[in-house]
C-alpha cells in the first residue's frame, strides 16, 4: 500500500508539473504575442503619425499658392491692393475657405478643414482615431525669393483599441517660390503682366543690358536688395514703410517691351520700378550708354556698377 501510494503521489506531482509547464507556456507565448501585437499597432501609428509630418508641407504649399493667386487675381480684377494683409488673407483661406468673406473655389481640397478630415480619413484605414486642437498658421517672407508658411497644431492618435497612442505638437514649415508669380506693381500701372525671375546676370556693368532687356516679353529679371519692397510688399502696396525691407527685390524698367507705355514720360525717371512708379524725382543721372533712355537714381549706382562720373 506505501508503495502503491507513493507511486500515486508521484504521478500526481507529474501531473502538476505538466500542466503548470503547459500553462505557463500558453501565458508566456499568450504574451508574447501580445506584444507583438501591440509592437505592430505602434510600429503602425507612428509610420502614420510620421506620414502625416511629411505630408503637411505639400498641403501648406498647395493653400499658399492658390491664396498668392487669387490675391494676384483679386488685384487685376479690382485695381486695387487687398484691404487685408497676405497673413490675414493667407489664415482666412486656410481656416474658412474664403478671401474678403468671399468663398472661393480654387481653395476647395486646400483648407485647414480638408486637411483634419483627410488625416482623419486615413486614420480610420489603420482603425486609429486622430484629433487636431488649437491649430494657428503663419505667413512670412523668409528670404527674397521664397514666403514661408509655419503651422502649429496638437495632435492626438491612439488606436481605436487602446493599444498604442501619440500625443504631441505638430510643427510644420513649408517655402513657397515667387518665381513666375506676377508683380502687382506693373499691372496696377498699367503695363502688361510681368513675372518675376530671379536674375542669371549680376556681373555689371558689363552684363546690364543682358538684365533689363533679356528675359521676354512677359517677365523681368529681379535681383534681390536691401531696402526694395519684398514681394508680399509688393502684394500689400507697401512702398514707403516695408514689411520685410531685408528681403527686397527689384527689377528694371525695360521700356521697348511696352510699344506704348502707360503713365508718365519715362525719360528723368530711375528705372528702377518700385521708384519709377512712385518717385518722379528719382531720376539723378543718364546713362545713354545703356540705353538712351536709362535712368538711375545716385543710391542704385553703385548696384549697377556705376559711378557719378559716368552720368551724363
Amino acid at each position: 500500500m506505501v508503495v502503491k501510494n507513493k507511486k500515486g503521489i508521484f504521478f500526481l506531482m507529474l501531473t502538476l508539473i505538466i500542466i503548470s509547464l503547459f500553462l505557463l507556456s500558453v501565458t508566456f507565448f499568450s504574451e508574447m504575442a501580445l506584444r507583438k501585437s501591440v509592437q505592430k499597432r505602434v510600429e503602425t501609428l507612428s509610420d502614420f503619425v510620421k506620414a502625416t509630418e511629411d505630408d503637411l508641407p505639400r498641403q501648406l504649399f498647395i493653400t499658399g499658392f492658390r491664396t498668392v493667386f487669387v490675391v494676384q487675381r483679386n488685384i487685376v480684377a479690382s485695381g486695387n491692393y487687398p484691404s487685408e494683409t497676405v497673413e490675414e488673407t493667407f489664415k482666412e483661406a486656410f481656416f474658412n475657405g474664403t478671401v474678403e468673406g468671399n468663398a472661393e473655389p480654387i481653395l476647395f481640397g486646400a483648407t485647414y478643414d480638408d486637411l483634419v478630415s483627410d488625416v482623419q480619413s486615413r486614420a480610420r484605414e489603420i482603425s486609429a482615431d486622430v484629433q487636431f486642437s488649437n491649430a494657428s498658421v503663419s505667413l512670412s517672407q523668409e528670404d527674397p525669393w521664397n514666403i514661408k508658411i509655419d503651422f502649429v497644431a496638437g495632435f492626438y492618435a491612439s488606436d481605436i483599441n487602446h493599444l498604442a497612442s501619440w500625443n504631441k505638437t505638430l510643427h510644420s514649415v513649408s517655402y513657397i517660390r515667387i518665381s513666375n508669380f506676377s508683380d502687382p506693381l506693373y499691372l496696377l500701372n498699367g503695363f502688361q503682366e510681368r513675372k518675376i525671375i530671379e536674375t542669371p546676370y549680376l556681373n555689371f556693368p558689363s552684363e546690364l543690358q543682358q538684365h533689363v532687356g533679356d528675359c521676354g516679353a512677359e517677365c523681368s529679371y529681379y535681383m534681390a536688395r536691401v531696402g526694395a519692397p519684398s514681394f508680399i510688399d509688393r502684394l500689400e502696396g507697401n512702398y514707403l514703410v516695408l514689411k520685410y525691407p531685408n528681403e527686397g527685390i527689384e527689377s528694371l524698367v525695360y521700356f521697348p517691351a511696352f510699344p506704348n507705355p502707360p503713365g508718365p514720360p519715362y525719360n528723368s525717371r530711375s528705372v528702377v520700378d518700385y521708384l519709377y512708379f512712385n518717385d518722379p524725382t528719382s531720376g539723378d543721372c543718364s546713362l545713354p550708354g545703356v540705353y538712351s533712355w536709362f535712368w538711375l537714381d545716385t543710391e542704385h549706382l553703385d548696384d549697377y556698377g556705376f559711378t557719378l562720373s559716368d552720368c551724363s
